[in-house]
């Protein structure tokens, strides 16, 4: 049995799948900041998995970081294989989506970058991956060795710097 999961927005999600991609079960809950909790309770229903594939974005930043770290560390652990997949195909499989990667921040799967819009731009489907659609795109998930998975970030992140370098030593107060 092969789990998928995906955190790359506010929901967090989890199939489980047959080798071949038939969906057994899925599972969602709305995680927000609390993603990598929620996934592990809903892996830990399904015992004797042997592989795990992870949503790689793009989308919220630290959302695809902790669903990638979380199947890579999983698979590496336990021996699973491991698979990476498309957040565009966790919306829309096959089909024009835009993913929301920031607020007010939309990128589309061809690559443009849509700014300030509170919806998906027109023609683009939209709407929260989920695991449970990686059966109608299980031909396309990237299998790898668990060390090789990482985000597929389209933008760099949006963080800010510190004004000044922070200087620990004796003379620090």
């Amino acid at each position: 049995m092969i789990a998928v999961i995906s955190t790359s927005c506010r929901l967090a999600s989890a199939a489980l799948f047959s080798e071949s991609g038939g969906l057994l079960e899925a599972r969602q809950k709305e995680a927000p900041r609390a993603a990598s909790q929620a996934i592990f309770e809903m892996l830990a229903e399904w015992p004797g998995l042997t592989g795990i594939v992870a949503d790689a974005g793009p989308g919220s930043f630290t959302g695809v970081k902790t669903g990638v770290t979380a199947a890579k560390t999983l698979a590496w652990a336990q021996g699973l294989r491991a698979g990476l997949i498309s957040s565009f195909d966790l919306i829309a499989p096959g089909a024009d989506a835009a993913v929301l990667i920031r607020r007010g921040v939309w990128i589309a799967r061809q690559g443009a970058v849509i700014g300030q819009h509170e919806e998906a731009p027109e023609g683009c489907a939209q709407g929260e991956p989920l695991a449970e659609r990686a059966a109608d795109a299980w031909s396309r998930i990237e299998w790898m060795e668990p060390m090789s998975m990482t985000p597929r970030y389209l933008l760099e992140p949006s963080i800010s710097l510190a004004k000044k370098p922070l200087i620990m030593g004796p003379d620090s107060a």
